[in-house]
């Protein structure tokens, strides 16, 4: 069922507890969880889904609710297909393969088959991108309430993100506001303690330091320096190793579900290979085109905020890959797919012999 797959009946527990106690206490109930669990708990993210279904229904079904989510899906992607062809910020090519990768790419389809409060997050850093960059061009109110807005719904999902958000920003401004580069030059370095203090705020909140959280994968293997390349690609590849699959099958994360697990193949395919053509190409592709530059530059940034999380999770490279989406438009400096593939057959089969095992004990 919807509601049990995943992360659902944490989701469906919390929601219920902040419809009832905001029904109850109003909003000094809502300011009491915010200070006493902080912001990540009251799932603003995840809200929608709960809230939306029970307007149309008494008592909503489990099919009511993912129906339910995957319009709202929708209707986010709707809204910032509106402002971005509104502010002009990407051409309707780029445009159109962020819109497309959203709806109809293995990955996201993965995200919204879950109780999820990630196709929000999406809109929110998507929402903050092309706000950002429209004021940039031209300054107005409704930009600016749009960036707010993002931010915003950033802080109550995953205010983490911000700190990336910021970095992006910042980096931005230096760059093309020249005359302010003397200021940020003197106030760089109050601005990366600050970044340093917030960051180290946001782990402590989520518990999510840095470090190496074993997910059966090269358990005894010293990784050292290369934790943070570990971390990248297990996310990329996750759920790993794919012999084990008869085993992860009937997990509540998947629910018994092939169709679903199965689809996690084609998106590390397609998760790779943009990784390492971006890691063969990096410098090439950045100069191809100023528009996309940027949108690549900001889904780098935040696709490292993974790397301060738990190993193994997808879902947080999964919703920065759109910002790559018009990379498979571009025929410059391409690999060929047989590389991604191969490297995660080889993958799997380096992984079997290190943790000694065999793919016949999973049979």
């Amino acid at each position: 069922m919807f509601t049990e797959v995943g992360d659902g009946k944490a989701y469906f527990e919390i929601s219920d507890d902040i419809i009832e106690g905001f029904n109850n206490g109003g909003y000094n109930y809502i300011s009491w969880l915010f200070f006493i669990a902080g912001p990540k708990y009251l799932n603003l993210g995840f809200l929608p889904t709960a809230l939306v279904p029970r307007i149309f229904y008494e008592f909503p079904s489990s099919q009511d609710y993912q129906l339910i989510q995957s319009l709202l899906h929708l209707q986010f992607a709707l809204i910032i297909l509106y402002f971005s062809l509104k502010w002009q910020v990407l051409s309707k090519q780029n445009l159109l393969a962020v819109i497309l990768f959203i709806l109809i790419s293995p990955g996201f389809m993965t995200v919204i088959a879950y109780p999820t409060r990630h196709y929000l997050t999406f809109f929110s850093m998507f929402l903050c991108f092309i706000s950002f960059e429209s004021l940039m061009i031209k300054q107005s109110l409704i930009k600016l309430i749009g960036l707010i807005t993002g931010i915003i719904l950033l802080f109550f999902i995953k205010v983490a993100l911000i700190i990336f958000i910021a970095i992006y920003f910042i980096y931005r401004i230096y760059k093309e506001a020249f005359s302010l580069k003397l200021i940020f030059a003197i106030l760089s370095p109050a601005v990366l303690i600050g970044i340093y203090e917030l960051y180290s705020y946001t782990n402590s909140l989520y518990n999510s330091s840095f470090y190496e959280k074993q997910i059966g994968v090269m358990e005894n293997v010293y990784l050292g320096p290369l934790l943070p390349l570990y971390k990248y690609v297990m996310a990329i590849v996750s759920p790993f190793p794919w012999y084990k699959y008869s085993v992860v099958v009937d997990t509540i994360a998947y629910g018994g579900n092939w169709v679903l697990l199965l689809a996690y193949i084609p998106t590390a395919i397609i998760g790779l290979y943009i990784f390492l053509r971006m890691i063969v190409y990096n410098v090439k592709i950045m100069r191809l085109n100023i528009e996309t530059s940027k949108l690549f530059l900001f889904g780098i940034i935040m696709s490292l905020s993974l790397l301060g999380g738990d190993t193994g999770f997808n879902v947080y490279v999964i919703v920065c890959m759109p910002f790559f989406a018009p990379l498979l438009l571009i025929k410059e400096y391409n690999i060929s797919i047989k590389w991604p593939i191969l490297a995660l057959v080889v993958l799997n089969v380096v992984v079997m012999l290190i943790n000694n095992e065999s793919i016949f004990d999973y049979v």
